[in-house]
Formats: C-alpha cells, sequence, structure tokens
C-alpha cells in the first residue's frame, strides 16, 4: 500500500499501538482514550463559548491547537514513550540511515526521552491552552527537526512533516503579539534601571 499522509501520520501510528496493548493495562487505555475525549470537548466547548457560530476564527484557531497539541504531539509523545522498542525497526524499514538516526538517539540515554516527555508536555499545554505561546517556542526545535529528517532522511513523511511545520507556524503568528518583545533590538534588563534596596533595614538612631 502506497504511504500517504493518512497511512504515515500519528493517527495510524497511535491506534496501531492500541491494538498491541494486551488487556491487562486498562488503566493506560482509560487515559488515552479520557485525554482524547477531553481534548475534543475542551474544543467544542472553546469553539462555543468564543461564538465560533458567528466567526470562524475560534474554530480555526481552537482546531489547530486541537491537531498539533493533541494528535501529534501529545498522543505522538505517549506513542514514542510505551511503543520504544518498535520505532527503531519500523524506520529501519524505511531507510537504513532512519533506523541509525533513531538509535543514535536511544544509545544517548536521555535525548530519545527527552524528546518525547517535551512533545508530552508541550503538547498538553497547547491542547489545553496554557502557556501557548511558550510551548510554540519549546516544540520549534522538534518541528524543525521532524521537517529536516523527512527531508533528508525519508521522505514518505514528508507532507506529515509540512502539516506540523504549517500548524506550527500559524499558531506562533496567531499568538505574535507574545513574541514582539524578543525582536527589539536593544533591551535594558529593568533590574539595572531600578535603584537598589536596602534588605536589612537601618536601625533609626535618634537624637533625644
Amino acid at each position: 500500500m502506497e504511504t500517504t499522509i493518512f497511512t504515515s501520520s500519528t493517527i495510524s501510528d497511535f491506534l496501531g499501538f492500541l491494538e498491541t496493548l494486551s488487556y491487562f493495562q486498562p488503566v493506560l487505555k482509560s487515559i488515552i482514550w479520557v485525554a482524547v475525549g477531553g481534548g475534543l470537548l475542551l474544543f467544542l466547548w472553546e469553539t462555543t463559548a468564543k461564538g465560533a457560530s458567528h466567526n470562524f476564527r475560534p474554530v480555526l484557531v481552537v482546531g489547530a491547537r486541537f491537531l498539533l497539541g493533541g494528535i501529534l504531539f501529545f498522543i505522538g509523545g505517549i506513542v514514542g514513550l510505551f511503543d520504544v522498542v518498535a520505532l527503531p525497526a519500523q524506520a529501519a524499514a524505511s531507510c537504513t540511515n532512519c533506523g541509525e538516526f533513531l538509535h543514535g538517539l536511544m544509545a544517548s540515554g536521555y535525548m530519545y526521552y527527552l524528546v518525547k516527555w517535551t512533545e508530552l508536555i508541550a503538547g498538553a499545554m497547547i491542547i489545553a491552552g496554557l502557556w501557548v505561546p511558550l510551548a510554540l517556542v519549546i516544540i520549534s526545535p522538534i518541528v524543525t527537526n521532524i521537517l529536516l529528517y523527512h527531508i533528508f532522511l525519508d521522505t514518505t513523511g514528508l507532507l506529515t512533516a509540512i502539516f506540523v511545520t504549517v500548524l506550527t507556524v500559524f499558531l506562533a503568528f496567531i499568538y505574535r503579539e507574545a513574541y514582539l518583545p524578543l525582536f527589539q533590538r536593544k533591551v535594558t534588563p529593568q533590574w539595572l534601571t531600578q535603584p537598589p534596596k536596602d534588605f536589612v533595614s537601618q536601625p533609626e538612631i535618634s537624637n533625644a
């Protein structure tokens, strides 16, 4: 079967991962489906509360947050953390360098897990609408690596990588006001302009 944006997406990997879980792991399954259901409810509640019936913008923004944070990164982080053994084999089936790349991440002892925990936490922040600009900054190196990985190593997932990049850039544009202070050419820290404060109060001297 030809690989497409749908067959190579995190959604199909997620569904395949659920099939591999044994019936002795109902807690993990429940947590995953509660997270997915909660994200859908949050999407419906936010779009309704913001008057999305008269304005398409809230639907667009919350939908982008749900796709990027919930589907691609939160669920992708869960799949990556609990399906560690199969991932290098799947990558090696696509190309030799892909398997070597993932093996290198795992051989470091920390980098692979750091990336997946970052995806999981940042994805939760984005889908919950909490510290979204910060979460976008945190995942931007990961998104850049995803795009370069599929450009130079595994082109079969290039459409998915472009989709992730477009969603990230779109949300960064929506929250651009939070980033404008970062582009000031010269900034003087406020701490330097404030007068020093005496942390130990000096005793008053009486002339009586």
